[in-house]
């Protein structure tokens, strides 16, 4: 069986640098050597682009690392190369103290002490691997060993001359996995872990210089066979296939996971759950869109039990959860509020209330109500009374958006005899009138009821967009995240909390690692 129940403790210290650079990190016991390597890698903050191997406990003549296609490290250095992923690493770390040297970069030489601490019980509702210390920035990738990195540091001392200068330029750049690099600066909360199964696929099923090794879909982690099934192999690969971006939407995929409702469920649930648990890990990767079709598929697939999650996440504090969700918590959320609560609309009214949860949740709490007059789950009257009560509570002191976006849907539901707290929010100043001012807002109502209504259908069937491949597809393989701007209910709504969203600086770290990888495999 999988043993998810426990772990392994690792410190990690690098070799010949002062201040020493080292992290204690906590990895899942079925990690095979190629996964702790991941793991060491995203936790130091190297890029991954070299070759690496571990030595276990002084014993040379045997190593785990990527094999050599042609045999040629093995044979002039007189040492088996085992692949690491062939190799669980608590067969090979026995007992506390048992240690390996790592080598990363077999040109530079940076080398590692890996002492193993033990294991222990993993802890209910954390997410493993995790770093639980550590101190100092690795150094730049491919600065030259430790005699560059000497240089980088006199550099950083005493910054004048061309030489120094240009070493700073050159270190301010992308050289480590979390930039930008300078003495000293080490944030623990930055710390993003890769799924190390996706990066051997990255890593091995590309590239003119593939491996010798079984094909992608005939790949299993052996440190996964016990008590695992085909199923259980098929469910990790839909997982892996919608965790990271893509350009190209994979439909088979999505139909599989839909196909596979009762079973994928859980998985999709545990996405949202983990990205609840770790907001601002999930908000610092742009490359991971696995909360985006889990949160659209659990609404497709009506996952009632994952409501507290939805309801959890657009109640995340500040501004996370639009750094989380993007445009998805204007345009999606409301849609999957309704999706998934079952016909109870007890928790979409208290985030519609609470005056804790950012105005962009709020707001989608808001919607929901309105469309859940739509869907027949609750009344016209019972939404307008719950509307006014909430506009009821805004004042001068809180967000205008929020009062604003109220009084539209007012108008949305024709409230012409709600009337009075329209007229009361008007006269207080509360209401952002290139939102929507009065004689908007009298526009509307004056359509009559039933255009009105009407027009909310035509809202609620256009967000609802019932082919979820293209509601998917749109998220997550367009250059931007966010959906055609004439689909939002207003034209005048704000594109983001804060006003016109910066453009997002796109990550070719991964890329550049990848292309550096291909040109150093036989260094």
């Amino acid at each position: 069986m999988i043993d998810n129940e426990r772990i392994l403790r690792f410190l990690v210290r690098l070799h010949a640098v002062e201040p020493q650079v080292w992290r204690r990190i906590e990895v899942p016991a079925w990690y095979s050597m190629w996964d702790l390597h991941v793991a060491i890698q995203d936790a130091m903050g190297w890029l991954d682009c070299h070759l690496h191997a571990f030595s276990i406990n002084g014993d040379r003549s045997v190593q785990y690392g990527i094999p050599d296609d042609d045999g040629m490290y093995e044979s002039e250095m007189g040492i088996r190369m085992e692949p690491g992923w062939m190799h669980d690493a608590a067969s090979l770390f026995l007992e506390s103290g048992d240690t390996a040297l790592y080598e990363y970069d077999f040109g530079d030489c940076w080398w590692h002490d890996v002492i193993f601490e033990g294991s222990a019980k993993a802890e209910t509702g954390i997410s493993y691997p995790r770093c639980t210390g550590g101190a100092e920035p690795c150094p730049p990738e491919d600065c030259g060993g430790i005699g560059g990195f000497g240089q980088l540091l006199a550099a950083y001392a005493n910054p004048r001359g061309r030489e120094a200068r240009d070493l700073l330029e050159w270190a301010s750049g992308d050289v480590t996995r979390y930039s930008p690099w300078q003495p000293g600066l080490f944030d623990i909360d930055e710390i993003i872990f890769d799924d190390p199964r996706h990066r051997w696929r990255v890593e091995f099923t590309e590239g003119e210089d593939e491996p010798s090794m079984k094909s992608d879909e005939e790949f299993l982690y052996p440190s996964l066979l016990n008590g695992r099934t085909a199923e259980d192999d098929l469910i990790d690969r839909l997982i892996d296939a919608i965790s990271y971006k893509s350009d190209i939407y994979d439909r088979e995929v999505v139909e599989e996971i839909i196909l596979r409702r009762d079973v994928m469920a859980p998985h999709l649930v545990e996405i949202l759950v983990d990205t609840l648990q770790y907001p601002e890990v999930v908000a610092k990767d742009p490359t991971f869109l696995g909360h985006f079709y889990a949160l659209l598929l659990i609404g497709h697939l009506r996952v009632t039990h994952a409501h507290a999650a939805v309801i959890g996440l657009a109640s995340l504090p500040l501004d996370l959860p639009y750094r989380i969700f993007d445009d998805i918590l204007i345009m999606e959320y409301p849609v999957v509020l309704l999706q998934t609560c079952g016909g109870d609309l007890a928790f979409i009214r208290h985030l519609a209330l609470n005056p804790a949860v950012d105005v962009w949740g709020r707001t989608a709490g808001v919607d929901a109500m309105v469309f859940a007059v739509v869907l027949g789950i609750c009344s016209r009257e019972e939404a307008l009374a719950f509307l006014s009560s909430v506009l009821d509570r805004c004042d001068a002191a809180g967000d205008s958006l929020l009062p604003s976006h109220i009084v539209y849907r007012l108008a949305c539901l024709h409230a012409e005899e709600f009337i009075d707290p329209v007229e009361r929010a008007f006269a207080a100043g509360i209401i952002d009138e290139t939102y929507i001012d009065r004689e908007r807002f009298d526009g509307i109502v004056e359509q009559g009821r039933d255009s009105c209504l009407d027009a909310l259908r035509e809202e609620w069937d256009r967000l609802e967009a019932h082919d979820i491949h293209a509601r998917l597809e749109g998220w997550t393989c367009s250059g931007e995240i966010g959906l055609p701007a004439q689909t939002h209910p207003l034209d005048a709504t704000p594109a983001s909390p804060t006003g016109p969203k910066p453009a997002k600086k796109k990550n070719h770290r991964r890329q550049q690692a990848k292309q550096s990888r291909k040109k150093n495999r036989k260094k």
